[in-house]
Protein backbone atom coordinates (compact mmCIF):
# COMPACT_ATOMS: atom_id res chain seq x y z
CA UNK A 1 0.00 0.00 0.00
CA UNK A 2 1.60 3.51 -1.21
CA UNK A 3 -0.29 5.26 1.18
CA UNK A 4 -2.43 4.40 4.47
CA UNK A 5 -5.71 6.02 4.81
CA UNK A 6 -4.49 7.79 7.81
CA UNK A 7 -1.87 9.75 5.95
CA UNK A 8 -4.27 10.27 2.50
CA UNK A 9 -7.06 11.64 5.10
CA UNK A 10 -4.42 13.80 6.92
CA UNK A 11 -5.87 12.38 9.90
CA UNK A 12 -9.41 13.02 11.25
CA UNK A 13 -10.85 16.45 11.41
CA UNK A 14 -12.93 17.47 14.23
CA UNK A 15 -15.51 19.53 13.07
CA UNK A 16 -17.80 19.92 16.16
CA UNK A 17 -18.01 18.21 19.34
CA UNK A 18 -20.24 15.67 18.12
CA UNK A 19 -19.11 14.94 14.51
CA UNK A 20 -16.02 13.89 12.93
CA UNK A 21 -15.20 14.70 9.12
CA UNK A 22 -13.18 12.25 6.93
CA UNK A 23 -11.52 13.79 3.58
CA UNK A 24 -10.52 11.03 1.20
CA UNK A 25 -7.46 12.54 -0.69
CA UNK A 26 -4.95 15.55 0.79
CA UNK A 27 -3.51 18.02 -1.30
CA UNK A 28 -0.51 16.18 -1.88
CA UNK A 29 -2.34 13.40 -2.98
CA UNK A 30 -1.09 11.95 -6.58
CA UNK A 31 -3.24 10.54 -8.91
CA UNK A 32 -3.33 7.17 -9.33
CA UNK A 33 -1.91 6.55 -5.63
CA UNK A 34 -3.09 3.36 -4.42
CA UNK A 35 -4.81 4.13 -0.80
CA UNK A 36 -6.82 0.58 -0.28
CA UNK A 37 -5.97 -2.64 -1.36
CA UNK A 38 -7.81 -4.92 -3.39
CA UNK A 39 -9.18 -7.87 -1.27
CA UNK A 40 -8.85 -6.52 2.07
CA UNK A 41 -11.00 -4.41 4.48
CA UNK A 42 -8.99 -1.22 4.65
CA UNK A 43 -10.24 0.93 8.08
CA UNK A 44 -10.55 4.66 7.77
CA UNK A 45 -11.05 4.99 11.59
CA UNK A 46 -13.09 5.21 14.68
CA UNK A 47 -16.26 8.16 14.53
CA UNK A 48 -17.06 8.02 17.83
CA UNK A 49 -18.95 4.80 17.98
CA UNK A 50 -19.04 3.57 14.19
CA UNK A 51 -15.96 1.77 12.54
CA UNK A 52 -15.68 2.06 8.78
CA UNK A 53 -13.88 0.37 6.23
CA UNK A 54 -13.44 0.48 2.19
CA UNK A 55 -13.87 -2.67 0.74
CA UNK A 56 -13.44 -4.39 -2.95
CA UNK A 57 -11.72 -7.15 -5.38
CA UNK A 58 -9.94 -4.23 -6.51
CA UNK A 59 -7.56 -1.51 -5.24
CA UNK A 60 -9.09 1.68 -4.46
CA UNK A 61 -7.05 4.49 -6.04
CA UNK A 62 -6.88 8.74 -6.07
CA UNK A 63 -8.78 9.72 -9.16
CA UNK A 64 -9.18 13.28 -9.19
CA UNK A 65 -7.15 16.10 -6.86
CA UNK A 66 -8.92 18.75 -5.17
CA UNK A 67 -9.61 22.02 -7.55
CA UNK A 68 -12.79 23.28 -6.59
CA UNK A 69 -14.76 22.78 -2.95
CA UNK A 70 -18.51 22.79 -2.63
CA UNK A 71 -21.15 22.54 0.26
CA UNK A 72 -22.88 19.23 1.00
CA UNK A 73 -26.23 19.09 2.42
CA UNK A 74 -24.73 18.80 6.26
CA UNK A 75 -23.26 22.24 5.77
CA UNK A 76 -19.28 21.00 5.75
CA UNK A 77 -17.70 22.15 2.37
CA UNK A 78 -15.74 19.41 0.66
CA UNK A 79 -13.63 19.29 -2.17
CA UNK A 80 -14.18 17.65 -5.88
CA UNK A 81 -11.25 15.27 -5.12
CA UNK A 82 -11.93 12.02 -4.89
CA UNK A 83 -11.20 8.04 -4.70
CA UNK A 84 -12.23 5.20 -6.28
CA UNK A 85 -12.61 1.42 -6.06
CA UNK A 86 -11.78 -0.64 -9.08
CA UNK A 87 -15.47 -2.68 -8.82
CA UNK A 88 -18.44 -1.57 -10.43
CA UNK A 89 -21.64 -2.18 -7.93
CA UNK A 90 -24.59 -4.48 -9.29
CA UNK A 91 -28.36 -3.58 -9.12
CA UNK A 92 -28.91 -5.13 -5.51
CA UNK A 93 -26.19 -7.01 -4.32
CA UNK A 94 -22.03 -7.20 -4.05
CA UNK A 95 -20.75 -9.92 -6.22
CA UNK A 96 -20.21 -8.99 -10.15
CA UNK A 97 -18.67 -12.19 -12.25
CA UNK A 98 -17.27 -13.29 -9.11
CA UNK A 99 -15.63 -10.32 -8.07
CA UNK A 100 -16.75 -8.49 -5.15
CA UNK A 101 -18.05 -4.74 -5.82
CA UNK A 102 -16.15 -1.74 -4.67
CA UNK A 103 -18.48 -0.30 -1.61
CA UNK A 104 -18.17 1.19 2.22
CA UNK A 105 -18.92 -1.20 5.15
CA UNK A 106 -20.07 0.75 8.35
CA UNK A 107 -20.25 -1.02 11.79
CA UNK A 108 -21.93 0.79 14.20
CA UNK A 109 -22.03 0.56 18.29
CA UNK A 110 -23.73 3.86 18.36
CA UNK A 111 -26.72 5.84 16.70
CA UNK A 112 -26.42 9.21 14.25
CA UNK A 113 -26.28 10.26 10.66
CA UNK A 114 -23.10 9.39 8.22
CA UNK A 115 -22.97 11.83 5.40
CA UNK A 116 -21.30 10.00 1.70
CA UNK A 117 -20.21 12.49 0.12
CA UNK A 118 -19.14 11.83 -3.35
CA UNK A 119 -19.35 12.63 -6.64
CA UNK A 120 -22.25 10.59 -8.03
CA UNK A 121 -23.12 9.42 -11.17
CA UNK A 122 -25.83 11.67 -12.88
CA UNK A 123 -27.22 7.49 -14.30
CA UNK A 124 -26.06 5.48 -11.67
CA UNK A 125 -28.55 3.79 -8.82
CA UNK A 126 -27.54 3.98 -5.36
CA UNK A 127 -27.73 1.40 -2.53
CA UNK A 128 -27.46 1.05 1.06
CA UNK A 129 -28.06 -2.03 2.84
CA UNK A 130 -28.82 -2.79 6.78
CA UNK A 131 -27.79 -6.22 8.44
CA UNK A 132 -27.63 -7.15 11.97
CA UNK A 133 -23.97 -7.38 12.96
CA UNK A 134 -24.29 -10.89 14.47
CA UNK A 135 -25.52 -12.23 10.96
CA UNK A 136 -22.60 -10.28 8.82
CA UNK A 137 -20.62 -13.48 8.84
CA UNK A 138 -22.86 -15.55 7.39
CA UNK A 139 -24.19 -12.98 4.80
CA UNK A 140 -24.61 -13.92 1.03
CA UNK A 141 -23.42 -10.31 -0.59
CA UNK A 142 -24.34 -11.35 -3.61
CA UNK A 143 -27.87 -10.73 -2.94
CA UNK A 144 -28.75 -8.27 -0.58
CA UNK A 145 -31.87 -7.53 -2.12
CA UNK A 146 -33.61 -8.62 2.04
CA UNK A 147 -31.66 -5.70 3.99
CA UNK A 148 -32.07 -3.12 1.57
CA UNK A 149 -32.18 0.28 3.20
CA UNK A 150 -32.72 4.28 2.39
CA UNK A 151 -31.13 3.62 -0.51
CA UNK A 152 -32.67 1.05 -2.78
CA UNK A 153 -31.77 2.14 -6.37
CA UNK A 154 -32.43 5.55 -7.60
CA UNK A 155 -30.70 8.29 -8.86
CA UNK A 156 -29.16 11.16 -7.57
CA UNK A 157 -31.23 14.20 -8.79
CA UNK A 158 -29.92 17.37 -10.50
CA UNK A 159 -30.64 19.36 -7.01
CA UNK A 160 -27.82 16.98 -5.73
CA UNK A 161 -30.75 14.49 -3.80
CA UNK A 162 -31.59 11.63 -3.83
CA UNK A 163 -34.68 9.58 -5.16
CA UNK A 164 -35.02 10.41 -9.03
CA UNK A 165 -36.68 7.79 -11.14
CA UNK A 166 -34.98 8.73 -14.19
CA UNK A 167 -31.28 9.79 -14.39
CA UNK A 168 -30.43 13.56 -13.53
CA UNK A 169 -28.89 15.73 -16.83
CA UNK A 170 -25.26 15.74 -15.00
CA UNK A 171 -23.21 14.20 -12.24
CA UNK A 172 -23.73 15.44 -8.96
CA UNK A 173 -21.41 15.97 -6.01
CA UNK A 174 -23.39 15.40 -2.78
CA UNK A 175 -23.71 14.05 0.86
CA UNK A 176 -26.45 12.00 1.52
CA UNK A 177 -27.15 10.87 4.61
CA UNK A 178 -27.55 7.48 6.46
CA UNK A 179 -29.55 7.15 9.39
CA UNK A 180 -27.24 4.59 11.54
CA UNK A 181 -28.10 2.27 14.38
CA UNK A 182 -26.62 0.67 16.91
CA UNK A 183 -25.74 -3.22 16.49
CA UNK A 184 -26.06 -3.24 12.67
CA UNK A 185 -23.59 -3.29 9.57
CA UNK A 186 -24.21 -0.94 6.40
CA UNK A 187 -22.88 -1.27 2.91
CA UNK A 188 -23.28 1.04 0.61
CA UNK A 189 -22.47 1.26 -3.26
CA UNK A 190 -23.35 2.52 -6.40
CA UNK A 191 -24.42 0.34 -9.03
CA UNK A 192 -22.59 0.43 -12.89
CA UNK A 193 -20.23 2.99 -10.84
CA UNK A 194 -17.21 2.22 -8.84
CA UNK A 195 -17.88 4.86 -6.20
CA UNK A 196 -16.55 8.39 -6.46
CA UNK A 197 -16.08 9.08 -2.80
CA UNK A 198 -14.78 12.86 -1.50
CA UNK A 199 -15.14 12.09 2.13
CA UNK A 200 -17.65 11.36 5.76
CA UNK A 201 -18.79 12.94 8.17
CA UNK A 202 -20.64 11.65 10.72
CA UNK A 203 -22.76 12.93 13.38
CA UNK A 204 -23.25 10.97 16.59
CA UNK A 205 -26.77 10.98 17.78
CA UNK A 206 -29.21 8.91 21.01
CA UNK A 207 -31.23 5.91 20.41
CA UNK A 208 -33.19 8.06 17.75
CA UNK A 209 -29.98 9.17 16.14
CA UNK A 210 -30.87 12.57 17.72
CA UNK A 211 -27.50 14.09 19.54
CA UNK A 212 -28.95 17.68 21.30
CA UNK A 213 -31.54 18.72 19.07
CA UNK A 214 -30.38 22.77 18.55
CA UNK A 215 -33.14 25.45 19.34
CA UNK A 216 -30.49 28.27 18.42
CA UNK A 217 -31.53 30.85 15.88
CA UNK A 218 -30.76 29.95 12.51
CA UNK A 219 -30.80 32.84 9.39
CA UNK A 220 -34.04 33.11 8.28
CA UNK A 221 -33.57 32.41 4.58
CA UNK A 222 -31.17 29.12 5.38
CA UNK A 223 -31.83 25.82 3.38
CA UNK A 224 -33.25 23.08 5.28
CA UNK A 225 -33.28 19.34 4.46
CA UNK A 226 -34.36 16.24 5.69
CA UNK A 227 -32.93 13.39 6.75
CA UNK A 228 -33.18 11.67 2.84
CA UNK A 229 -30.91 14.94 2.58
CA UNK A 230 -33.90 16.40 0.21
CA UNK A 231 -34.33 20.36 0.42
CA UNK A 232 -37.86 21.00 2.35
CA UNK A 233 -39.81 24.34 2.68
CA UNK A 234 -40.24 26.74 4.99
CA UNK A 235 -43.59 25.46 6.31
CA UNK A 236 -41.90 21.95 6.93
CA UNK A 237 -42.67 20.28 10.05
CA UNK A 238 -40.55 17.88 11.96
CA UNK A 239 -36.66 16.79 12.00
CA UNK A 240 -34.82 19.10 9.92
CA UNK A 241 -30.90 19.72 9.17
CA UNK A 242 -30.07 23.52 9.14
CA UNK A 243 -26.76 24.61 8.44
CA UNK A 244 -25.43 21.48 9.17
CA UNK A 245 -27.12 21.23 12.61
CA UNK A 246 -30.43 19.41 13.93
CA UNK A 247 -33.85 20.86 14.91
CA UNK A 248 -37.40 20.35 15.37
CA UNK A 249 -39.60 22.47 13.45
CA UNK A 250 -43.00 22.90 15.10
Amino acid sequence: MKKSLLIVAAMFAAVCANAQQWKSVGDADAADAVVAKGGEETPVGEFNGISVVLCGATDWTVKNTPTTEWTGADGLTYNNAYIQGGTNGMAGGLVKEGAVSSHIKITATAAGTLYVAAKFGKNKPIWAAKVATAEVEDLDVADMSAYLNTYEGKYIKDDATYGGDEAATADQYAALPLAIEAGNTYFFWVSGSKIMLCGLNFVAGGADGIESVKTAAVKADAAAYNLAGQKVAADYKGLVIVDGKKMIRK
